[in-house]
């Protein structure tokens, strides 16, 4: 039986796209605090319908920094497996991180929260990034800093259900 081509895409796996970006300035990168979670990552997020990884990617930066960054390359692709919980999942999710072209002194000062998705940030060598960055992101961080382009990395549950408490408590608030 042959299926049409509408059927046949329709029945295609999905899986979030999320895409980040590595800021260089004087052999330092820029991590930023997530105010909803007051964890360090790198500027980032979720790629949006009909929007490339890289798009996305300077689209989020300049969302939470205020900065546009310009993206030298892809530096790390990771793959986070599903969590299945009793309260929350979470589907399987690919994850690029792009490196920029170090900022220059005017794109330094500024640096702003326009979004106020994040409250802090600070430069930190490469090889801390992973020390503040406590989740998968660190860990590919380190992966690729040793060479590696891929990794596969396991979420935990007790992350999501943090992230959820989190959430839930704001739209309860509402």
């Amino acid at each position: 039986m042959i299926t049409a081509p509408e059927e046949y895409y329709k029945g295609l796996p999905r899986k979030t796209i999320a895409a980040c970006v590595l800021i260089p300035h004087n052999d330092l990168y820029l991590i930023i605090r997530k105010r909803s979670t007051q964890q360090w990552t790198l500027p980032g997020g979720i790629v949006e319908s009909g929007e490339s990884p890289m798009a996305g990617a300077i689209r989020e930066c300049l969302e939470e920094t205020g900065i546009r960054p310009s993206i030298e390359g892809l530096y790390h692709v990771y793959y986070s497996e599903p969590v299945i919980g009793e309260k929350i999942s979470y589907g399987d999710s690919i994850h690029l991180i792009f490196k920029a072209k170090p900022i220059t002194a005017d794109q330094l000062d500024q640096i702003c929260f326009p979004d106020q998705e994040a409250d802090e940030y600070q430069w930190v060598a490469l090889d801390e990034v992973a020390s503040f960055v406590q989740s998968n992101l660190g860990k590919a961080i380190i992966s690729a800093s040793g060479g590696n382009l891929y990794s596969v990395w396991k979420r935990t549950l007790d992350s999501l259900m943090n992230e959820d408490e989190y959430y839930r408590s704001k739209k309860d608030s509402l």
